[in-house]
């Protein structure tokens, strides 16, 4: 049994303002919470439990432990979890089980019926700028942007700590210079939700991200979260939650918020044609996940790099990726792109689609490529084969979900 307590707002030294709750989970109270600048601190709803509750759903459904809640809860929210999200998940995954929740109380009060703010987080990502970018001045007036957000919930460190600390300092720096760029509000959440109920920040970052904006809920009636992947790809594979972000979503949404999966028509060639005619990106764009600013390296910043050279424009990202270690090493790096091609996963067929884009702009692809792809195909090849041999598949996700803290039980 989960229990979380009545939600509270607590002053702090520092100048913040947290909204807090006393969750037992294991055995332990522990008292999490979620903190902005005082100046946001009135828009923190602790009149019910929402944040809470979702921030700890994934961990209740995978260990099986139902929740009590103390509080007030959305009337909205129950009703979705109860009636189509928990059982969509419990019945199509190995993953997560069917819980119950208990409540005090059932609340349809839209708590945003004035402020009207309009949201998203900005990670300086590719699908990040362009939710930003697609909202900043269109048309439709009460869907643009009036606010920015960042939130430490998981995304610099799945379990909190110093490092993840230090990277969400250093990137709400950087980030803050940009939204002053475009003249939005920056609004920062910090919170200790990742030191609890661990988990890989890949299985539950919409339960994360969204329990962080519905402890806000007193300030957005529009909130768009940037999709990682096109809805072709949509599955209940919870080793990502990107990959059911629209289901999510959909029912994370409370009385007087509505939550929209942002960007699930367009692949990440698309969005990065989109973004190449925005001088800012020269300067902010950051896609990298192992390091603070792009290691020019990893298989994120190849895909970005190697995408901005089939559009034509990779020299206006000089400033933001190493383009001599890319041209000095361009085999190489698009060899990895077109072996991890064959290997089945999302990110896979998007290198597809970026190799096919590429051959038909014309854009040099050295014969070298051909050659370190080799290994790269052999690797991908197996992996997919394993993936779809019961008894590997289930050593291996078990061996993951242990090592990540996440349950499995493929039955």
């Amino acid at each position: 049994m989960i229990s979380i307590g009545k939600p509270y707002i607590k002053e702090v030294d520092d100048g913040t303002v947290r909204v807090c709750s006393v969750v037992n989970y294991d055995g332990k109270d522990n008292e999490i919470w979620y903190g902005v600048d005082k100046e946001y601190g009135h828009y923190l709803c602790h009149e019910r439990a929402d944040a809470f509750l979702l921030a700890f759903l994934p961990y209740a459904m995978a260990f099986r432990h139902n929740i009590k809640i103390d509080a007030a809860i959305s009337e909205k929210l129950y009703y979705q979890l109860k009636n189509h999200y928990i059982p969509s998940l419990a019945k199509f995954t190995n993953y997560y089980h069917n819980i119950r929740i208990k409540y005090k109380k059932l609340d349809s009060t839209n708590y945003c019926s004035s402020q009207k703010g309009v949201g998203t987080g900005f990670s300086a990502g590719v699908d990040s700028f362009y939710t930003v970018l697609k909202h900043l001045d269109g048309d439709e007036k009460t869907y643009n942007l009036t606010h920015l957000t960042f939130f430490k919930v998981g995304a610099t460190g799945s379990f909190g700590g110093k490092s993840a600390n230090d990277s969400y300092n250093y990137r709400v720096n950087q980030f803050r210079l940009f939204a002053e760029s475009v003249d939005l509000p920056f609004v920062t959440v910090d919170s200790n939700i990742s030191e609890h109920a661990r988990m890989s920040f890949n299985y539950i970052h919409t339960f994360r991200s969204m329990s962080a904006v519905l402890a806000l809920q007193k300030l957005f009636h529009i909130y768009y979260y940037s999709s990682g992947t096109t809805l072709d790809c949509f599955s209940l594979n919870v080793v990502d939650a990107a990959n059911y972000d629209l289901l999510s979503v959909e029912n994370f949404s409370v009385e007087g918020m509505k939550i929209y999966s942002m960007g699930l028509a367009e692949n990440r060639l698309d969005k990065q044609e989109y973004i190449k005619d925005f001088p800012v990106t020269y300067k902010y764009l950051n896609v990298c996940n192992s390091k603070a600013y792009n290691c020019s390296r990893c298989e994120k910043c190849l895909r970005t790099m190697a995408g901005f050279d089939c559009l034509g424009v990779l020299d206006n990202y000089k400033d933001t990726f190493d383009l001599d270690y890319y041209r000095q090493n361009k085999g190489k790096c698009l060899g990895y792109l077109m072996g991890k091609r064959l290997d089945g996963t999302p990110e896979g067929g998007a290198d597809v689609a970026l190799i096919k884009a590429m051959k038909k702009a014309g854009t040099d692809i050295p014969l070298s490529a051909y050659y370190y792809q080799i290994p790269i195909c052999l690797k991908s090849l197996i992996f997919r084969t394993a993936r779809n041999i019961k008894p590997i598949r289930k050593w291996y996700h078990k061996k993951m979900s242990s090592k990540s803290g996440c349950n499995y039980n493929d039955e």
